[in-house]
């Protein structure tokens, strides 16, 4: 017996059948010799901005469900302003919880002079967009470091600082279990000046306060948790950055 299955719209199959039905368009329009090279190259421009917004929805939707999960990484190294998160214990927690999302993380390094190495965090998904954090930091010569120590010492610091400011990991000292476990339990609920920067985003995005209170599991907007209000703006800030790449997208699209 045949099965009818049905697509999700949006869904990984979706889009990919959706790309796949375009690109098919193009194969044909260029196998008319009637059709002009240009038509054609416009069609594969076309096609090729659409496939890039697709993989950038993806990602976003994706890091959006992911940076819940990332944990709190604790201090456990020293550096001259204090105690530190290390990179080898940010790897080691983040890592899974990127990976199971579809996510990967690499460095590209570079000598930018000046006794500077500069660091690139890049944060790839697998269907294909990847976003990138980058700085340059000089080589650290602090405790009699060779010069080869200088510059590794400059390269974890750099893996450190870039990847905590692209995937937005928070850090807590060793001895902050009590304040943290505190903290994930807290009743507190969002102040009014909270309240507003919620209520504008969601009217500027064209949701409703419902449909967001649906999305975010609450009753309604004032029982936010306070702890919550990042990530709850973190969402309706990338759901208002989609909306105007799709705007910009389509004045673009000749007519």
């Amino acid at each position: 017996m045949n099965k009818l299955v049905a697509v999700k719209e949006g869904s990984a199959v979706g889009v990919q059948s959706e790309a796949a039905a375009i690109f098919s368009m193009i194969e044909r329009v260029a196998a008319q010799p009637e059709v002009p090279v240009e038509r054609v190259e416009q069609l594969f421009r076309l096609y090729t901005q659409m496939d890039a917004e697709r993989a950038r929805r993806s990602f976003r939707s994706a890091f959006a469900k992911m940076q819940p999960a990332l944990p709190a990484v604790e201090r456990k190294g020293k550096s001259h302003n204090g105690k530190s998160a290390r990179w080898e214990d940010i790897a080691e927690v983040c890592m899974p919880v990127l990976a199971a999302h579809g996510f990967g993380l690499s460095f590209r390094l570079a000598d930018s002079g000046q006794a500077k190495i500069n660091v690139t965090c890049i944060l790839s998904h697998e269907d294909g967009h990847s976003e990138e954090c980058s700085h340059p930091f000089p080589y650290d010569t602090s405790g009699g470091k060779n010069a080869i120590q200088s510059i590794g010492s400059a390269k974890t610091y750099g893996q450190r600082y870039t990847a905590t400011a692209l995937l937005g990991i928070a850090t807590r000292d060793e001895d902050d279990d009590g304040k943290a476990a505190g903290d994930a339990f807290s009743v507190d609920t969002i102040s009014d000046d909270q309240f507003k920067v919620l209520a504008e985003l969601i009217k500027e995005t064209n949701s409703t306060v419902e449909a967001f209170c649906e999305h975010i599991k609450v009753a309604s907007l004032s029982d936010i948790l306070a702890s919550k209000f990042d990530a709850a703006r973190g969402i309706l800030l990338t759901k208002k950055k989609k909306l105007a790449e799709k705007k910009k997208m389509s004045e673009q699209v000749p007519a």
